[in-house]
């Protein structure tokens, strides 16, 4: 189970990273909402 809580908490600290990102570089992207979108289709395809 500890595992499980480390992967899930690794997981949800790189979407957020990711998410933050992208709003940050790309500012014609919209609101973090959006960013946070590309976050999880980018995650979901290439992970």
């Amino acid at each position: 189970m500890p595992v499980l809580k480390a992967s899930l908490a690794l997981l949800g600290e790189a979407v957020l990273a990711g998410t933050f990102g992208f709003w940050a570089m790309e500012k014609g992207l919209g609101t973090l909402l959006d960013s946070f979108y590309f976050t999880l289709v980018t995650v979901a395809m290439v992970g």
